[in-house]
């Protein structure tokens, strides 16, 4: 972890991921290789709207987010 710049390549997915998902920021710097920290301050530099998590979250019934962390 700690990989300065590393969400600047990916930055379309990571942010289409951001907008569409409720995955943690922890979940989502795991895929990418950086601190959940990272994906936040990214989030909140480009002033990404993150979703409101629906019922199916608690239950993990999300699948687009089970397709995420496959």
């Amino acid at each position: 972890m700690g990989n300065r710049g590393a969400l600047k390549k990916p930055k379309r997915e990571v942010i289409r991921y951001l907008s569409q998902t409720t995955l943690s920021f922890k979940k989502l710097g795991e895929r990418y290789g950086v601190s959940g920290q990272a994906v936040h301050a990214f989030s909140k530099k480009q002033e990404i709207k993150r979703p409101v998590k629906p019922r199916g979250h608690q239950t993990g019934e999300c699948r687009f987010c089970q397709n995420l962390i496959e």
